[in-house]
């Protein structure tokens, strides 16, 4: 339903009561104040006076600092009693509640966050307590997303990754690092308004359920994939291995996922990657496996990295001494020797990690199987469970949305899916591991996504990859991995 075309739109802005954190509430107020919007806050101390000061001072200005107060009501004779609560001096349009609970208990119907959250067009939360992270929950609760803008801050001790991460829909939840990207996913969030329903109103729209064929338009039915969670298993006593199959930069991404299992209690949790050449200083356990020296080497910024362990040697050690290494075999028919010798290490199971996806392509689309399927393959043939992880499908450059949409409407169909989760715990281990890394390696197109600064596509809630064929994909395909359980098709 289209928005009134002479009502002001509403930033709504919630944080601290005590602490005013001006260096994050100082901008925010002055952003507001710029794109021509009123400012709600709850028009108490802390935060909320500090950023109805920068707002009001900024001129010109167009919108009103509004204050939702709280306030309670005592029977009395022959009337009730009504205390207001406090509202700090820059508020110019108070608007007095009978509300009085807050905190903990700021979800309750008698809170007046219930206000707040459903008439800001736009919500941005700043470090605070339980009482910030209450209306960040509501705020999800009515399916309306909401822009954390925390600096190193905490909302009630948890990290913008953990809100996100925990969070009903963390397509909801949106990080801004720096006054810039605040200011750009305010604009993305006003210019929705009256345009989309809340629930996407930074994401995709949903086409109509009447369609007979599966729909190909990149921000179509992205939701039939990502309202499925993913739940990580119980691994207590299992050896487990994350290995990443598809390129140079899946090491990374098999270490940041294997980070993901480490609370799930495994005996023994080792992390891999695929190689098509070894180099050397490595330990040969085996023909076709091997395992980096136990000293880390950072990579170098601009040193050739390609067809070496380079990367590899950069992370963390682990379980076992790993990384390991598996030589892939120039020869399809010595495939079976890989996969024996990957059953002698005595796995439980097998998460193998393609950033991208392409591994699950069929020859059909790509002719000349790559890297991620003929590794694929050897595993399928491993005495194992196996889980496929693909992070971020598209972002390799490596296929169209049309193609990867096709494959993964065909493993749904076929019970394979397991269901999705958010990269949002895994983008710290990107930044520490990718920095030095070009650009255009997959971690680092991971975390531009996720920070905003990723190219927009010309239709509504998709990037360009910048890389490969340069394909249009959803923005949130790019913030999740979708898992997929392939023990089952041997």
């Amino acid at each position: 339903m289209a928005g009134h075309p002479r009502r002001k739109k509403i930033v709504g802005v919630m944080g601290s009561g005590q602490s005013a954190h001006p260096d994050l509430a100082r901008p925010v107020g002055r952003i507001v104040a710029a794109l021509g919007c009123h400012l709600l806050t709850g028009g108490g101390r802390g935060v909320m006076e500090e950023v109805s000061r920068a707002f009001v001072e900024t001129t010109p200005r167009d919108g009103l600092c509004l204050g939702i107060v709280r306030g309670e009501v005592r029977s009395g004779s022959p009337f009730d009693m009504y205390e207001p609560g406090e509202v700090n001096d820059f508020v110019e349009v108070p608007i007095s509640t009978h509300l009085p609970l807050s905190g903990r208990r700021g979800t309750e119907p008698l809170s007046r966050n219930h206000i707040n959250v459903l008439t800001a067009d736009v919500l941005v939360a700043l470090p605070g307590g339980a009482g910030t992270r209450s209306e960040i929950e509501l705020r999800q609760r009515y399916g309306r997303p909401v822009i954390l803008f925390l600096g190193d801050q905490t909302v009630d001790g948890s990290t913008p990754d953990d809100l996100r991460a925990r969070s009903r829909d963390p397509r909801l939840v949106h990080v801004a690092r720096s006054p810039d990207e605040l200011e750009l996913f305010i604009r993305r969030g006003l210019d929705a308004v009256g345009h989309e329903a809340p629930a996407s109103a930074f994401d995709s729209q949903e086409t109509s359920p009447a369609s007979p064929e599966p729909a190909t338009h990149p921000t179509t039915n992205v939701v039939d994939f990502l309202d499925r969670p993913y739940e990580l298993p119980d691994l207590e006593g299992e050896r487990v291995l994350v290995v990443g199959i598809g390129g140079g930069s899946d090491i990374i991404s098999a270490y940041a996922f294997s980070r993901l299992l480490v609370d799930r209690r495994p005996a023994a949790l080792l992390y891999a990657n695929t190689k098509r050449d070894i180099d050397r200083g490595l330990t040969r356990i085996s023909k076709h496996v091997y395992r980096v020296p136990q000293a880390v080497q950072p990579v170098v910024r601009d040193d050739p990295k390609h067809g070496t362990t380079k990367i590899d040697r950069s992370v963390p050690r682990g379980d076992e001494g790993c990384p390991i290494i598996f030589l892939l075999p120039e020869e399809d028919r010595r495939a079976p020797d890989l996969a024996a010798e990957i059953d002698r290490l005595r796995f439980d199971r097998i998460f193998a990690v393609d950033t991208g996806g392409d591994s699950l392509l069929t020859d059909r689309v790509h002719k000349h199987a790559g890297r991620g399927r003929r590794m694929l393959a050897v595993l399928e043939r491993c005495v194992v469970r196996l889980h496929i992880v693909v992070l971020g499908p598209g972002c390799d450059g490596e296929a169209s949305f049309k193609e990867l949409h096709r494959t993964f409407t065909r493993n749904v169909s076929k019970g394979l899916y397991l269901g999705s989760f958010s990269l949002a715990p895994m983008i710290e281990v990107y930044r520490q591991l990718a920095a030095l890394l070009s650009s255009r390696r997959t971690p680092n197109i991971l975390t531009s996504v996720y920070d905003g600064r990723a190219a927009r596509g010309s239709t509504p809630g998709t990037v360009i990859v910048p890389r490969g064929q340069r394909p249009l994909i959803p923005e949130a395909w790019l913030e999740h991995g979708f898992v997929f359980d392939l023990s089952t098709t041997r």
